[in-house]
């Protein structure tokens, strides 16, 4: 899976680069992103990102990646 990130995707607004995500990797957050959906009503505070679209577009933003790779690092290293 490929994913071009951007500072601001919406705009498509400075193009950073282009990554390629393993399948499973690229699973597994969207499974952490779905529980945290269900857990916000319980943590007001947890970050929450629109993974739908970043699949269907095949874009994200910087600050999407960032929670993503602290995500991965965590649960890779276990």
């Amino acid at each position: 899976m490929k994913l071009t990130i951007y500072r601001f995707p919406e705009e498509k607004d400075q193009l950073i680069w282009t990554i390629d995500i393993k399948d499973n990797i690229a699973e597994m957050w969207y499974e952490e992103v779905w529980r945290r959906f269900w857990e916000i009503k319980t943590n007001p505070n947890i970050a929450i990102y629109d993974i739908d679209e970043s699949f269907e577009t095949w874009q994200m933003s910087i600050w999407h990646l960032e929670e993503m790779m602290k995500f991965l690092k965590i649960h890779l290293n276990k």
